[in-house]
């Protein structure tokens, strides 16, 4: 039973002698060190190469306290095997309560450790974790919920590209883009989707609505100064410079899964992503322009202009503009 577990189990007996009196196959697998070199020598000798994890301080704090928390560790193995890891310990004792050992129970997550790596460099980390940590399949479908959405595009994209090879676009693009997931990613926001040069992220994570909306200004703010940077690099070097416009609106959304059983996508769907988009299209290069929903929800913490009421395209009545200043 035990050898059919997913986990790794090693045993070490209690004082004074605390030797390796169990170490399952599995652990064999983690740790690439056969059962014949750790079986019945003491556990600092039998795991010295181990590097990332003192065995003897860890049996030393269970004997202590009487167990160690789940805790992730990155070890090093013979060869210089790394493995990302979870271990656990537990103090065994007899019916008279004296301290028989430690038992320690290691598994092996680097494979779910680089997913959340990978995955990571397409939606938040946070997301990622929530999405794993689900309990049912994802299906299509979503709830109601207050976000802040921003999109952010180019200007001028097209004739920008025109007199570039596809090497240099792709250079363009490539900078643009770093500056918008960095900026993005700091401020708790997720990539929803890239259009062409159209970004669009959300802003939706377990916190208030306010604060979602304080995230997104902060990452266009953050975007802005990136993209300056940017521009006067360019600028030196006798290139044109890149000019974005950010549009950012909150309100209430569907959030989830579209699509078919077999492809879906994660987004949001609602008016007030509409008119983020709108406002991302009215804004020249080098502006933030902001619904009100979004800034009537942020008080005196961001500086606003108000352009007033403005029409957009797509809807009967006008939408009221404000760009964020600072």
């Amino acid at each position: 039973v035990i050898d059919s577990l997913t986990s790794g189990l090693l045993v070490v007996e209690g004082p004074p002698h605390r030797r390796v009196s169990m170490y399952t196959n599995r652990l064999e697998q983690i740790a690439g060190k056969p059962a014949e070199e750790v079986l019945g020598r003491p556990v600092a000798e039998a795991l010295a190469d181990v590097e990332g994890m003192d065995v003897t301080d860890l049996v030393t704090t269970v004997s202590a306290l009487g167990r160690l928390p789940l805790t992730k560790m990155r070890l090093r193995f013979r060869g210089g095997r790394e493995r990302a890891v979870t271990v656990q310990a537990q103090q065994m004792k007899d019916d008279s309560g004296a301290s028989q050992g430690t038992v320690v129970v290691v598994d092996d997550v680097t494979e779910r450790e680089l997913l959340i790596d990978q995955f990571s460099r397409y939606v938040s980390r946070d997301l990622v974790q929530r999405l794993l940590a689900r309990a049912q399949p994802l299906g299509l479908g979503g709830e109601r919920r207050v976000c802040t959405i921003l999109f952010a595009d180019i200007r001028g994209f097209t004739g920008l590209a025109e007199g570039m090879t596809p090497e240099m676009l792709h250079r363009v693009l490539n900078q643009y883009l770093t500056a918008m997931i960095d900026g993005i990613f700091a401020h708790g926001g997720f990539i929803d989707k890239f259009v062409g040069d159209k970004v669009m992220a959300l802003f939706a994570a377990n916190r208030s609505p306010a604060d979602n909306a304080g995230s997104a200004c902060r990452a266009a703010l953050a975007i802005k100064a990136e993209i300056r940077k940017v521009s006067e690099a360019r600028r030196a070097e006798g290139l044109e410079p890149i000019e974005v416009g950010i549009g950012i609106n909150t309100g209430e959304v569907l959030l989830g899964n579209v699509g078919s059983a077999e492809r879906m996508d994660f987004t949001a769907i609602g008016d007030a992503v509409n008119v983020a988009d709108r406002l991302q299209a009215l804004a020249k290069g080098g502006q933030v322009l902001v619904g009100r929903g979004t800034a009537s929800l942020l008080g005196e913490r961001f500086r606003f202009a108000d352009l007033g009421a403005q029409p957009v395209k797509g809807r009967t009545g006008s939408v009221q503009v404000l760009e964020l200043e600072g």
